[in-house]
């Protein structure tokens, strides 16, 4: 197999687990605004999580090609290279997508807790 084939299935399995991970946080999000209990959306943060740990497998392995591909990526056949940053490109979005939303859900969460404590606060005094 070539470099830029091993490359180009790595960026898809990648990018496959940054929508899944999408996802889920559009889940979480749902379940936030319906105030879900949070044993329901803990479940889906260690989702996350386990989808994060195997993206940060896959970047152990896509380093060195990010390397190569940054310092030589004219020597790459032309649709090779011009697949490989419509991935890259498409990563842009995606994130920032997966980032938006995910702050979105930590205020959320933060409100939530903030909501909890004061909660117990007032029940512990009475």
């Amino acid at each position: 197999m070539y470099v830029q084939d091993k490359f180009l299935q790595l960026l898809d399995k990648e990018f496959g687990y940054y929508e899944a991970i999408l996802d889920i946080t559009e889940q979480e999000n749902g379940k936030f605004q319906r105030e879900r209990p949070l044993s329901e959306i803990q479940p889906l943060m260690k989702k996350k999580q386990i989808f994060i740990a195997c993206i940060d497998e896959i970047g152990k392995e896509l380093r060195p090609l990010k390397q190569q591909w940054k310092e030589g990526k004219d020597e790459y056949p032309a649709p090779i290279r011009d697949m490989i940053q419509e991935h890259l490109k498409n990563f842009d979005g995606l994130l920032k997508t997966i980032l938006d939303l995910d702050k979105a859900n930590n205020r959320m969460l933060e409100k939530r807790m903030i909501a909890l404590k004061t909660q117990n606060r007032t029940s512990v005094k009475s």
